[in-house]
């Protein structure tokens, strides 16, 4: 009897904990709200309009998080950039492009250096971003996992995550992304 109870708890145990760090860290994470504190002007082109005002024109947004001076952070600039120029019309969102630098013009030179000369024509600052210079995404968000945070996060118009990582990764990150927007119209 006794054997049996330990080989059933044993079973029972390597199931539960059969589920990874990173999806324990996905499912703490859903549905949590991130904040926005310290992040209030959202540039684009030669305008620049409150943080508040950017969110009020869609039901979601994309938040990519780049960092001065990380080359991999030009690498996915230029993959969201590729990407977001063809998306559905009935899906009302955005990407707002959180970009940590003391100086914005640093963080243009050091892109425009990683990007191929077309890349560069098609670019023409044509994209929303926010100027973190002290770190305030990072530290108030500090609870949500670091991997999060770098693989870019959908939010509602409540600051709630939805989703996390870019909807074109997978067929089913697409259809994921698609769900979510479609059930965003009831709100």
């Amino acid at each position: 009897m006794r054997t049996t109870l330990t080989l059933i708890l044993s079973v029972l145990f390597s199931y539960c904990s059969s589920i990874s760090e990173q999806e324990r860290d996905l499912r703490n994470t859903i549905n949590k709200t991130i904040s926005l504190k310290g992040l209030t002007q959202v540039h684009f082109k030669n305008e620049t309009i409150s943080l508040n005002e950017f969110k009020e024109k869609y039901n979601y947004i994309f938040l990519v998080y780049l960092e001065d001076g990380c080359d991999p952070c030009f690498q996915k600039f230029s993959q969201w950039t590729d990407k977001v120029k063809v998306r559905p019309n009935e899906i009302n969102y955005e990407v707002l492009y959180v970009i940590q630098t003391k100086r914005y013009s640093d963080f243009r030179k050091e892109l425009y250096n990683y990007l191929s000369n077309e890349k560069k024509q098609n670019t023409v600052e044509g994209f929303y971003y926010v100027i973190d210079e002290n770190l305030n995404y990072l530290i108030e968000n500090r609870l949500i996992p670091r991997w999060i945070i770098d693989r870019s996060v959908l939010i509602d118009s409540q600051n709630r995550i939805r989703m996390v990582g870019a909807p074109w990764a997978t067929p089913e990150m697409t259809e994921l992304f698609q769900r979510i927007c479609s059930e965003g119209k009831n709100d």
